[in-house]
Parts: structure tokens; C-alpha cells; sequence
């Protein structure tokens, strides 16, 4: 909601959450260095939007990043280079002007806006050295084929040096190795299909409803057979005859003890997550 909305940005900005630092300035001053060096020193902490405080630019593009911070500084009457500064200086302020939560900058979502700009100044460096480098070598044909082997060498590099970060550390970085409880709850009941009536037991803090919906997407779009307890009048107790399934969480013993229960011919299938520990038990029966 947007008074939601205002609200966050209001306990960032002002002491509507947390007394402000006496020294706003320099509050001010630390958090747009520091949002600064996430792009080429350290970056974001949080592990939901990358790798914890690993630089925003790979090696090649966050060499570049000052350089080219520099020469559009100088020459920013030049062209669209203040564009470009303006562009980056202002893409930086959600992160920026948390001035009641500096120790939450630098923020890599609050300063998504501020990457495309980042990309674009280390750019800007790479074409002018690009552009000495080939002025000085113009008409040596060794020289230009060894400063584009070098050029092409450095982008190779870079491809290869930050693919890891994104297909493999980035996940080893999340809670269960990025494991998707609602994902796995989704497909456990597109699974079961047609075979009968599938529910979810609640449990605190577990998975995300609405998550799981999503999941599902058209083949049970009005799927919502969430159960907050056991009852001897509800399902799946009570119902049409036939198969049914019960996704219970592995810690809610008592459930799965009424439904053993009550249901002694079923079956208790524990569902595993990427480390072998269980995410939760899928109890099948037959009314």
C-alpha cells in the first residue's frame, strides 16, 4: 500500500523508527561513499540480493569505475557525461539518504537503479583507453591485433570470472541452498493431480501461501485447501470418497499422529530438501 510505502521510507529518512545521527553531514557523506564502493571494493551485506559484500562490477568493469567517475567529472560539459553523473548521483539516494540506517548501506536493491549507470561510467574509461591505445598503434597491424587479443582477453575473463558468482555462490549463499519450499509444496500437489483432494496443514513461519497459488498457476488456479487444525467434521475427514493427500510439517507430530490415526492404512512419504534434511511430509490416505 502506499502509506506502507511512505512509512519505510520515512523510518530510513527521518526519526520516525530510530533517534537520527547527531551529525547528519557526515552521516550523509559516509553513505554515498560507501554506496560508492559496493560498485568496485565492498558490496551489499544481504545475502537475498547477491553474494555478501562481494563488489558490484566484476574485476575489468570495477578498475574502470573510478577512471571513469574522473573523466566525467572533468569533462562533464562534454557530451551527455553529466546526464550520465546526474544519472548515477540520483539513482544512488534510496540507498544513500538511509541517514537513520547507515549501517544498511550500501544496499544493492535500494540502488538497483544506480547498476546500469555504474556499467555505463566503466564503459565510458574502457572506450577512451581503448580509443589512446588504437590512436597511438594506428597503421601497426601487430600492435592492433595484439590490443584487441588483450581487449577481448580481459571481456573473456570477466565472463568467466563472474558466472560463478551468479550460478553458484550466489545460491550457496541463501538459507536450505536456495531451496523453494512453496515450489516443492506446488509440484507435491500438481503431482497428486486428479487422484483426489490435496490440503496444508499450517504450521508458523513456514511457507507462503499466496507463494504457493503463484506455484500452481493454471492447473489449480482456485486451489485453497489450507487447514489450520484437524477436525472430525472437516476434511479431510469428511468429503467424497476417495484418495487425499496432507502436506504436514515435519515438526507438527501431533497432526500426522491423528492422522495415522485415523487413517492406518496411510502413508507418510517425508519430502527432502537439497541438504537431505525434510522439508515436510506428504500423508496419503483414502476416505
Amino acid at each position: 500500500a502506499p502509506g506502507s510505502y511512505g512509512y519505510r521510507a520515512a523510518t530510513r529518512l527521518t526519526d520516525a523508527e530510530v533517534a537520527l545521527p547527531s551529525n547528519l553531514a557526515l552521516t550523509f557523506a559516509g553513505n554515498v561513499i560507501r554506496s560508492l564502493l559496493m560498485f568496485n571494493y565492498r558490496g551489499d551485506g544481504v545475502f537475498i540480493a547477491n553474494v555478501p559484500f562481494v563488489r558490484q562490477l566484476g574485476l575489468v568493469a570495477g578498475a574502470f569505475f573510478v577512471p571513469g567517475v574522473a573523466w566525467l567529472v572533468w569533462r562533464w560539459r562534454r557530451g551527455r557525461n553529466l546526464q550520465m553523473l546526474t544519472m548515477l548521483g540520483v539513482m544512488l539516494l534510496p540507498a544513500a539518504l538511509a541517514l537513520a540506517f547507515p549501517n544498511e548501506v550500501p544496499s544493492a536493491i535500494r540502488a538497483i537503479g544506480a547498476l546500469p549507470a555504474a556499467v555505463l561510467v566503466s564503459a565510458v574509461a574502457l572506450a577512451i583507453v581503448w580509443r589512446e591505445v588504437t590512436g597511438q598503434l594506428a597503421g601497426h597491424r601487430v600492435g592492433m591485433v595484439l590490443a584487441a587479443g588483450a581487449l577481448v582477453t580481459a571481456l573473456t575473463y570477466e565472463a568467466v570470472a563472474t558466472y560463478p558468482l551468479y550460478f553458484r555462490d550466489y545460491v550457496a549463499h541463501q538459507p536450505d541452498g536456495n531451496y523453494s519450499i512453496s515450489l516443492a509444496i506446488a509440484k507435491a500437489i500438481c503431482d497428486f493431480g486428479d487422484s483426489g483432494d490435496a490440503y496444508i496443514i499450517v504450521w508458523p513461519h513456514w511457507y507462503d501461501g499466496n507463494a504457493v497459488q503463484a506455484q500452481l498457476g493454471r492447473e489449480n488456479p482456485d486451489w485453497d485447501n489450507d487447514l489450520y487444525d484437524l477436525h472430525p467434521d472437516g476434511p479431510p475427514f469428511q468429503g467424497d470418497p476417495g484418495a487425499f493427500m496432507v502436506i504436514v510439517h515435519p515438526e507438527d507430530e501431533a497432526s500426522l499422529d491423528t492422522l495415522r490415526r485415523e487413517f492406518p492404512k496411510g502413508v507418510a512419504i517425508p519430502q527432502h530438501k537439497f541438504d537431505g534434511s525434510i522439508a515436510f511430509i506428504t500423508f496419503y490416505g483414502e476416505r
